[in-house]
């Protein structure tokens, strides 16, 4: 009797962990954590997804880079998507190429999942040219409060090889509303 309890639990987290997306594939929703420094609220693959999210600006330069966390349960992190060379001005700006790639004119990015307690790699994903029309837009940024708020769309592919099975081979994430602090 025990095991059956045991059974029935394990199966209704599984289905509180993933939802399926319009496609019927499932996809792990986490926590968003800690959002004192920024939150971002959107779709990803169709289903609402939530983060903790903050920007740094890490030179002298007119841009940011941004990044946007999950977490598990026992707070440790799940997600991250990573962007950079953010003009810190209102405007519509092109997501394209790699995250390590600079002075390009576009803004770069990435996403990856993390497992076992946050600091061992999973998935690794690339931009996704082939994906959706991936932007970022800068709506407000105020230089006295250090604060950006914008939308985000962006999709990634999964490159190979795939460590988690749970985790699908294409990920979109759009209308991402965000607004997070710019800090040191």
């Amino acid at each position: 009797m025990k095991g059956i309890a045991l059974l029935i639990f394990a199966a209704t987290l599984g289905l509180i962990s993933c939802e399926d997306d319009d496609m019927g594939i499932s996809v792990p929703i986490y926590l968003p954590g800690d959002q004192e420094n920024g939150f971002a609220i959107g779709q990803k693959n169709g289903v609402t997804w939530e983060s903790s999210t903050f920007a740094r600006k890490p030179t002298d330069a007119p841009v940011v880079s941004m990044t946007l966390n999950t977490f598990s349960e026992e707070g440790f992190r799940r997600e991250n998507i990573s962007l950079n060379e953010i003009p810190l001005e209102v405007g519509n700006y092109t997501i394209s190429g790699a995250f390590n790639s600079f002075n390009d004119g576009f803004v770069g990015s990435f996403y990856s999942t993390n497992r076992d307690d946050g600091n061992l790699p999973e998935d690794f994903y690339l931009f996704n040219e082939s994906g959706i029309s991936s932007s970022i837009t800068i709506s407000r940024y105020d230089s006295t409060s250090m604060t950006i708020e914008g939308i985000l769309n962006v999709s990634f592919a999964i490159r190979d090889p795939k460590i988690n099975p749970r985790n699908p081979d294409r990920v979109d994430f759009t209308s991402v509303e965000f607004s997070c602090k710019i800090i040191p």
